[in-house]
């Protein structure tokens, strides 16, 4: 189900990127799409902290990925993937192919690594 999930992710970011390239302008011309962007980052920030415990818990992360690592690892996720887009749109002056998308998910991921346990799937 999880690699499942990670194969979809290229598609729904390259579906939906047009959030990702200028959203302050966007939501200051419209409250209560920044009320309702607010209210997603901070349930998403719940969701993920929630999921971070319940991997430490199945023994996927180690458990030195403290609570306050997690929030750490959570905001680097978060800045990464809210301007990663923007960025390479300026610099390829295109929008971002499968590849680079595949390419980007891989580094967010790897912000994660260091806390993945050395025996998952072995």
């Amino acid at each position: 189900m999880g690699a499942d999930l990670l194969s979809r992710v290229p598609l729904l970011v390259l579906r939906y990127r047009f959030i990702f390239y200028e959203p302050p302008a966007t939501f200051n011309q419209f409250p209560k799409l920044q009320e309702a962007y607010r209210q997603l980052l901070t349930d998403r920030k719940t969701l993920f902290l929630s999921v971070f415990q319940e991997l430490i818990n199945i023994g996927f992360f180690t458990l030195d990925f403290t609570p306050n690592r997690q929030e750490k690892v959570f905001y680097g996720l978060f800045v990464f993937s809210d301007s990663w887009i923007r960025y390479y749109t300026i610099m390829n002056n295109k929008a971002p192919d499968e590849q680079s998308i595949l390419y980007h998910s891989e580094v967010a991921f790897g912000l994660l690594e260091a806390y993945v346990k050395d025996n998952v799937g072995g």
